[in-house]
């Protein structure tokens, strides 16, 4: 009885140490509008994001963020987020690729949430690791940094991958491709298409 009694207190305390942190926040949406939502807090463990996020803290880092369906990421003021891709695995700082995967960025008030998206070798700093293509990115607002590796463009496709149905409405965003690589399209030898910016 004592054994299964701790038992379950391991498995309560186990079950306790893999839950995410979520948290209600706010976030200014497409129409400018303030608006709240519960989200996942990212951390330097964090490595797929799925649904509504939220970066925190002054200096979160991690790997390859995978976007898994429709990601919706806030960048809350004072906040820094960096994703670097791996160079062995050639991924992207962000990977938003394949049928069904979408990202989505948004500020705060002030604006002033940071993301620094850095691509592996030939993988694009958001978008499409080596041969990948990366779309249906969307960005609200917030201060985005995304560089990609060599071939790798700094929004979209990675090396020899396409980048399409890219949307920039407001934030400030600095997108730098490797060489060869667009700031914001197709990796080296790939296309771009649907980019649109607004203001």
């Amino acid at each position: 009885m004592r054994k299964l009694f701790l038992s379950i207190i391991a498995l309560t305390l186990g079950i306790g140490a893999w839950a995410q942190e979520t948290q209600s926040v706010d976030y200014i949406d497409a129409d400018g509008q303030q608006k709240t939502v519960t989200a996942t807090v990212v951390t330097n463990e964090t490595g797929t994001l799925s649904g509504w996020n939220v970066v925190l803290g002054s200096d979160v880092q991690t790997g390859t963020l995978v976007c898994n369906g429709d990601v919706h990421l806030i960048l809350a003021d004072g906040a820094k987020l960096t994703a670097t891709g791996n160079n062995q695995s050639k991924t992207p700082g962000i990977e938003v690729s394949g049928e069904g995967n979408s990202l989505t960025i948004y500020g705060q008030a002030s604006q002033s949430g940071q993301l620094r998206a850095i691509g592996g070798d030939r993988g694009a700093g958001i978008g499409g690791g080596f041969q990948g293509s990366g779309s249906n990115i969307t960005i609200y607002g917030g201060l985005v940094n995304a560089t990609g590796g060599q071939g790798g463009s700094g929004i979209g496709g990675g090396f020899q991958g396409s980048g399409s149905n890219i949307t920039i409405y407001g934030g400030l965003v600095n997108a730098t491709g490797g060489q060869g690589g667009s700031g914001i399209g197709g990796g080296f030898q790939g296309s771009g298409s649907n980019i649109t910016i607004y203001g």
